[in-house]
């Protein structure tokens, strides 16, 4: 789970947070979720880099490129990432609603990776996520 998938070549404020859904839902899922939140700076600011191949796999320019963002971006992409994370549990509960069972650990382990103290709950009645800041 880290050194496999080259998490370990990652820069290191977003290894845990990779680590840690990539052991919940499988490595290139978790990266490949990272390339299309990575992309998103990338188009979004204009900042002349090259979007990622969005393949599961970490090679020099998906580090490289993360890395220009992060230092660019900051708190920015790592919160982005965690947001992306919740949506995904969302999506599988909305698939899947015997999957509702889980979502409230899920998010609990989603919502340690934000920044600024953002919280992320299961709102049952609406089949939503709420999100509260700290």
């Amino acid at each position: 789970f880290w050194v496999l998938p080259r998490i370990d070549t990652l820069p290191a404020a977003l290894q845990e947070q990779v680590l840690d859904w990539g052991v919940n839902a499988g490595p290139a899922l978790a990266i490949r979720e990272l390339q299309k939140v990575v992309n998103g700076f990338v188009r979004i600011v204009g900042s002349g880099l090259i979007p990622l191949k969005e393949d599961g796999h970490i090679g020099p320019r998906t580090a490289e490129t993360t890395a220009h963002v992060l230092a660019q971006h900051g708190p920015g992409l790592l919160n982005a990432y965690a947001h992306a994370r919740c949506e995904f549990y969302r999506r599988l509960v909305t698939a899947n609603p015997a999957n509702a069972a889980f979502i409230k650990g899920w998010l609990k382990r989603a919502s340690e990776f934000f920044t600024d103290g953002t919280k992320a709950e299961w709102n049952k009645a609406e089949g939503r996520i709420d999100y509260a800041s700290a």
